[in-house]
């Protein structure tokens, strides 16, 4: 994977996070997706390379007590979305 870029938001989607700061990152260029039911209708964010989709990652990191991977997700084929607990962030405004 190649990081593609970070942000730091402010999300209120996920109640109980505390102050709702967010840090989100983009990873693309995974490994080739030869999942059976990757076609050109999942294809996102230009993933495809040389007629193939590649494999790409959403990591968010949001105030938690500890530094804990929290959640694991598939949210299309070959994408996929790592929530993780981060203390530090609970003490950002």
């Amino acid at each position: 994977f190649n990081h593609t870029h970070g942000r730091l938001t402010n999300n209120d989607k996920h109640p109980g996070r505390n102050n709702g700061a967010m840090f989100v990152q983009e990873y693309a260029h995974g490994e080739d997706c030869d999942h059976e039911d990757v076609a050109e209708s999942v294809v996102k964010g230009g993933n495809v390379v040389h007629g193939n989709v590649e494999r790409s990652t959403t990591v968010r990191f949001s105030c938690g007590k500890r530094l804990e991977l929290i959640d694991i997700k598939e949210d299309s084929t070959c994408h996929y979305i790592f929530d993780v607990t981060v203390p530090e962030l609970c003490h950002h405004e």
